[in-house]
């Protein structure tokens, strides 16, 4: 990901998908037409630009795993995407990737001068065309300067490869089975576009389980360049439609105050004023505010008994479950700080992360403790059925 306009607090970040072929140089321009508080960013792939001497991905799932990982350094702000041409494709499968590991995902996703993911590729797959065919293609959709086209050297080497690669990476992947996003859509399309219409355009309304917006630009497939003015304000305008009917709790608005109480003690209100209200919910049970309460402060009993308190780190290594909320509170009302560990992590990971840390004592279950390293020092408390009990005689009064 390449930074083209960076906002020292910005309000949201738009990450650009470029064309097949395409790169940061796509974008540059709109950073003329944004406000101070809008952050642009774009993919800057390998074949092309500063990075042309990189081999060009060809397959969407590497593509995806890449973006989502690169991804990870600006979710601290909302965001969205916009995907052009072959990117429409790429931006809606990272977008979904986002969403189905839980991780911070756009929250409008526009999608531009291509058709729906869920339609088939033409056939035969223009990644596989010959070279004089795929130029024709390039001229017809005035992709490349004329003078570029002319020069063979250029053609073949900077042009021509990092454009098939991007062609095969969205004629090849599995679509069999694409999923709705919970975001916002607007699919976006040039008039005297000749690969795309209005109609087809419309197909992405499948795709969203929210807002769906289609606007066509009185241009040609890169109605982006033609227009870009016109584009970036309309962009702008159905951000801040799709934001206005996004949940108050995920806006924009004014910085409050953090709370006075600590997140343990403003659990502890909440348990008073609704004990017997739900807290936690799974498939294995229900805890109500009372019981998680209860068990919170048996355990955090028990590490205090054993010297765990403000300063101290206590692991936790368990799978998301009604005694994971046990232990992290149970860690919190000591005043210690808890360090989550990674059960995908190989053991000698771990190791390093506990002696690091200083961990003395992992709050766990017998499913993951075999995990933790044999020479390490400190305690494994297990959660398992019955350990309430046990705390509960073991634990000082």
């Amino acid at each position: 990901l390449s930074v083209v306009k960076s906002a020292l607090d910005p309000s949201y970040r738009i990450i650009c998908f470029p064309h097949g072929g395409g790169s940061v140089q796509s974008f540059r321009t709109w950073s003329d037409y944004l406000p101070e508080d809008v952050e642009l960013i774009c993919l800057d792939l390998p074949g092309r630009g500063k990075r042309s001497a990189e081999a060009p991905i060809r397959s969407m799932d590497v593509l995806v795993s890449m973006v989502t990982e690169a991804l990870r350094g600006y979710s601290d702000r909302p965001f969205i995407f916009f995907g052009h041409s072959a990117g429409a494709l790429v931006a809606y499968e990272v977008a979904r990737s986002l969403e189905k590991a839980g991780r911070p995902s756009p929250f409008h996703v526009v999608v531009s001068a291509h058709k729906s993911a869920d339609v088939p590729t033409d056939e035969p797959p223009m990644y596989r065309y010959a070279d004089d065919k795929l130029i024709d293609v390039i001229r017809i959709l005035g992709m490349i300067p004329k003078e570029a086209l002319a020069n063979e050297v250029l053609l073949q080497d900077f042009i021509l490869p990092p454009l098939r690669a991007d062609f095969e990476l969205v004629e090849t992947y599995d679509r069999n089975l694409p999923t709705p996003l919970n975001a916002a859509i607007t699919a976006m399309g040039g008039v005297q576009d000749e690969t795309i219409n209005a109609n087809d355009l419309n197909e992405w309304r499948r795709l969203t389980t929210s807002r769906f917006a289609r606007i066509m630009f009185d241009s040609d497939h890169f109605y982006t360049h033609s227009m870009t003015a016109e584009v970036v304000s309309t962009l702008l305008g159905e951000v801040e439609e799709v934001k206005a009917q996004l949940p108050a709790s995920i806006r924009i608005g004014e910085t409050l105050a953090y709370p006075e109480l600590p997140l343990h003690d403003q659990f502890r209100k909440q348990a008073a004023l609704n004990p017997d209200a739900p807290a936690v919910v799974s498939e294995t049970g229900t805890l109500t505010y009372r019981e998680l309460d209860d068990l919170s402060d048996i355990l955090s009993r028990h590490l205090l008994g054993h010297g765990q308190s403000r300063g101290s780190r206590v692991g936790i290594l368990m799978d998301t479950s009604p005694e994971y909320a046990v232990a992290l509170f149970g860690i919190l009302k000591t005043g210690a700080a808890y360090v989550v560990l990674d059960k995908a992590q190989p053991m000698a990971a771990l190791r390093r992360i506990l002696e690091n840390a200083g961990v003395e004592i992992v709050v766990t279950n017998n499913r993951f403790a075999a995990k933790l390293p044999p020479d390490w020092s400190g305690i494994a408390q297990s959660l398992d059925e019955g350990w309430e009990a046990q705390l509960g005689r073991a634990s000082p009064a």
